[in-house]
């Protein structure tokens, strides 16, 4: 039985006779955290401040469906239970089984509507691709960046800066632990950071809310260890089990990042391609090249 496998059904087991929470164990804490640690020295690295890692502010997300012309897909993992009749072992498990399918997914996000900077996202998991664009209210172009790799063999990040017509590229190793600073969710993760930040914290089933126009489940996620100040909650599809909406909050700031979980058409996947414009002026060191060795995640 895979670990996946084992994960599902303990957690339908332990539901039977608790549904008050449940307890993700301690080396999946580290797993999460060791993940999100590469996201946000990739951030640093980059020399931009994105939409998502804000004032440590929050994230949200909202989906958009499985593939298939915008038609909601099945569940995953079997029937559905009646909304007053489900558990947050449930739930958990098949959200966990639909993120488990992230690879077929390209993932768009969009987050900092209302703020002075909004940043679109587009994730091609199966590929370890991602490309971030950075603009301004008003419309303005800031930056675009393209991330392609894996922790395990390193990065190579194409940086565009739009207000100065410049762009650079860099290549880094992955990053060495950091202290521990919690789960948290950003508008970079991929379908499997989420799983492990799910997996990391205890949750709580809140109840079945209205998302965007989507029926949703609300999941509250605790962080494993007291005294760590971001506040998670999570808003899953109730018929696709995606995640729907997520919200990251610290000391009551929060911002919203929406998302859609697309088929991975020609058309969507040209999205998260990237290339320099002919007019503008390569650096040989822009600011990755001379920050410290070693980012590991989607691009910050």
């Amino acid at each position: 039985m895979s670990t996946d496998e084992q994960f599902v059904e303990s957690l339908t087991a332990a539901l039977r006779t608790e549904t008050a929470g449940v307890q993700a164990p301690p080396t999946l804490a580290a797993t999460v955290r060791r993940r999100h640690r590469r996201q946000v020295w990739t951030t640093r690295a980059l020399g931009i401040t994105p939409v998502a890692v804000l004032a440590a502010a929050a994230i949200a997300v909202a989906a958009g469906g499985a593939p298939g012309a915008g038609q909601r897909g099945s569940t995953a993992g079997g029937a559905d239970p009646a909304p007053g009749m489900r558990t947050v072992g449930q739930v958990t498990a098949q959200t966990d089984a639909a993120l488990a399918k992230g690879d077929d997914y390209v993932v768009h996000s969009t987050s900092g509507a209302g703020r002075q900077v909004t940043s679109e996202v587009w994730t091609d998991p199966a590929a370890g691709r991602q490309r971030q664009d950075s603009t301004t209210a008003n419309g303005e172009r800031v930056n675009s960046v393209l991330t392609e790799g894996s922790a395990e063999h390193g990065w190579t990040v194409l940086v565009i800066n739009h207000e100065d017509s410049t762009w650079w590229t860099a290549q880094r190793p992955a990053p060495s632990d950091e202290p521990d600073q919690g789960i948290t969710l950003t508008a970079q993760d991929t379908p499997e950071q989420i799983r492990a930040a799910l997996r990391a914290g205890s949750l709580a089933l809140v109840g079945d809310e209205q998302v965007n126009g989507t029926d949703a489940i609300h999941l509250r996620v605790a962080q494993p260890a007291a005294g760590l100040p971001l506040e998670i909650d999570l808003w899953v599809d109730a018929t696709t089990y995606l995640p729907c909406r997520s919200s990251v909050a610290k000391r009551g700031q929060a911002q919203i990042i929406d998302y859609s979980w697309l088929p991975r058409t020609a058309e969507h996947l040209a999205k998260v391609r990237l290339a320099a414009p002919a007019e503008y002026t390569h650096l040989a060191d822009g600011p990755v090249s001379t920050a410290p060795a070693g980012p590991a995640g989607a691009a910050g």
